[in-house]
C-alpha cells in the first residue's frame, strides 16, 4: 500500500525557526563527524567552528524571542518541533530534512 503525503505550509516565529535551524545543523554536524566514529583532533573543530558560526547568526534577534513565545506559544513550539523532526531524521535511513 502507497502511502500518500500532502503539503502543508505554516507559520513560525522567524527567530525561534531561525535558532531551531542553528541547533538543527549543529545536530547534523556532530552526526556527520561522528558516523566514523569520534577523532577529537579533527571532528571537535569542525564541530566548534559549526556551532560558533551558527548561533553567532541565530542569536542575533534572540532579544525578540520572549515576545515570540508570548504572542503565540502553540507556534513557538512549532517552530522548534519542524526542527525536532529533522533532527530525528538524520537516524531514520534515507529520510531528509522536511524543511
Amino acid at each position: 500500500m502507497a502511502v500518500e503525503y500532502v503539503k502543508v505550509e505554516t507559520e513560525v516565529p522567524k527567530e525561534a525557526y531561525e535558532l531551531s535551524r542553528a541547533l538543527y545543523n549543529i545536530t547534523a554536524k556532530a552526526k556527520e563527524v561522528t558516523d566514523n566514529g569520534w577523532q577529537t583532533s579533527e571532528d571537535l573543530p569542525q564541530l566548534l567552528l559549526t556551532a560558533a558560526t551558527e548561533l553567532v547568526t541565530a542569536l542575533q534577534g534572540v532579544e525578540k524571542m520572549g515576545d515570540e513565545a508570548k504572542a503565540s506559544p502553540a507556534l513557538f513550539a512549532k517552530a522548534f518541533a519542524l526542527s525536532g523532526a529533522d533532527v530525528a531524521s538524520l537516524w531514520v535511513r534515507g529520510e531528509q530534512p522536511v524543511e
